[in-house]
């Protein structure tokens, strides 16, 4: 979870100082921190995760396994994902809105984080 809140607080500062693609690649590391809270939450926990094991560990252990997600959410792993590749290897720079709607899906993801490790 430290991990996970690291990367919100600095998509939020990014994004206060109109660090878009910036914003995007912090959200999404939030996002995946996240979901690997959860899934060491449900026993889960590997030395190494891939981003493709996340994304499919969020649906069949966090979504249909344990039901402490829903499924919208793998949508949005998968859309911030999206996101950070545009934002880290594409010429074109990811919109504020994109930024914006991101930041809070990642804050969402974080919160589900933080009350199931309590």
């Amino acid at each position: 979870m430290v991990k996970a809140n690291e990367f919100f607080q600095a998509a939020k500062l990014a994004l206060s100082h109109g660090l878009l693609n910036a914003c995007v690649q912090d959200c999404y590391y939030a996002m995946f921190w996240a979901t690997v809270a959860m899934l060491e939450w449900t026993g889960h926990k590997r030395a190494e995760w891939s981003h493709g094991e996340i994304r499919r560990y969020f649906g069949l252990v966090l979504v249909r396994q344990w039901h402490l997600c829903p499924a919208r959410w793998g949508e949005w792993l998968q859309e911030v994902y999206k996101l950070r590749i545009k934002a880290a290897y594409k010429p074109e720079s990811v919109f504020k809105n994109e930024a914006q709607r991101a930041l809070r899906y990642a804050e969402t993801f974080v919160n589900k984080a933080l009350e199931v490790r309590k």
